[in-house]
C-alpha cells in the first residue's frame, strides 16, 4: 500500500535539496528512490511537481511525497 507522507521545511533547511532533504526524513528510503518519486511525479512542492531532484528548498515549503512500497526481488536462474 502506497504511503503519503507531508512536510514542512524549516529556517535551518533553507538551501537544501529536495532529493536529499526528503531522504534523511523518511526512514529506510534511500535518495534514489526519492528520486524516482520525483521522477514519477509523486512528489509535490507547494502542490507543485518539481522538475528536478537538485530543487533548493525554501523556509516555509509544503512537501508531500507519496512512497510505494519497494518491488519484491526475484531471483532468475542462469544455465551454468
Amino acid at each position: 500500500m502506497d504511503e503519503t507522507h507531508h512536510f514542512e521545511v524549516g529556517e535551518e533547511s533553507r538551501g537544501e535539496r529536495l532529493d536529499s532533504w526528503l531522504a534523511a526524513r523518511l526512514e529506510g528510503v534511500s535518495r534514489a528512490r526519492v528520486g524516482r518519486a520525483i521522477e514519477l511525479e509523486l512528489v509535490e512542492v507547494n502542490g507543485a511537481i518539481p522538475r528536478k531532484a537538485g530543487v533548493k528548498l525554501r523556509v516555509g515549503d509544503q512537501l508531500s511525497i507519496t512512497i510505494a512500497p519497494p518491488e519484491p526481488l526475484r531471483a532468475v536462474p542462469q544455465d551454468i
